[in-house]
């Protein structure tokens, strides 16, 4: 069941996958479908919401994060990941990244730590931490970051910048409000030395919400006193 519709979205975006890629996607729907949904971490439901929301929208992602890509052995982090996207699927079709997920929520962890477990996903690692608390922890560790439906874009660049190499990229999936907010973080963009560089909108037929992925990139060292303390990015956003 899974198989057929990941496959009409490999299909439609002439995305390679082979039989063990495939298997693991199917499997990991399968885990969303009974104990994500069921500990309350989605309330998408369904095969084709899960195979659309969840893995087409990523397999989306993946190709935006390969328009970019020069690194062979990335390492990249997901924000707040909740149940795991986009970084499990990420991490499946990318078996040469180190993928981190990351959130504050321990049930999630402990869903996220059987999902790796039981796939036997070993470039995973889920990490139970507040995202400022690892912003010091690892300043400038990460190639790549994403987060999926955390905060709003400014919000998201206090988060991702710190943790960010230089030149490094945040790839943030946003919805039908998402050029009203790359058109207010100029401000944002100037304290935390960055810039978007692009703005991927998903194609018609795959979205009825004029999604897009807006694409930030770090230019320089980001100034020492980001990240804020915890709840402050949200409190006085930039």
């Amino acid at each position: 069941m899974y198989k057929e519709l990941i496959l009409q979205w490999t299909s439609e975006l002439k995305t390679e996958i082979d039989e063990s890629k495939l298997f693991l996607l199917g499997n990991y729907c399968s885990s969303i479908a009974t104990n994500g949904i069921q500990k309350g971490f989605t309330n998408i439901k369904g095969a084709k919401n899960i195979v659309d929301r969840h893995v087409g929208e990523s397999l989306f992602l993946n190709e935006c994060i390969h328009k970019y890509s020069n690194v062979d052995n990335a390492k990249l982090i997901d924000i707040g990941t909740g149940v795991g996207v986009p970084g499990i699927i990420l991490g499946i079709m990318n078996k040469n990244y180190l993928v981190d997920l990351l959130d504050s929520n321990k049930k999630k962890i402990h869903y996220l730590k059987s999902v790796i477990e039981n796939l036997q996903l070993n470039n995973m690692n889920p990490i139970d931490q507040r995202i400022e608390d690892l912003g010091k922890e690892k300043k400038e560790f990460y190639e790549y970051a994403v987060a999926k439906a955390v905060a709003p874009l400014s919000i998201l660049m206090e988060y991702a910048m710190p943790l960010l190499k230089i030149n490094g990229l945040l790839f943030a999936p946003k919805g039908s409000d998402s050029r009203n907010e790359a058109y207010n973080v100029e401000n944002a963009s100037k304290e935390l030395a960055c810039e978007i560089i692009d703005i991927i909108e998903f194609p018609r037929n795959f979205t009825a919400n004029n999604q897009a992925i807006i694409v930030v990139k770090k230019l320089k060292k980001t100034p020492g006193h980001f990240p804020r303390k915890s709840g402050i990015a949200i409190k006085r956003p930039l």
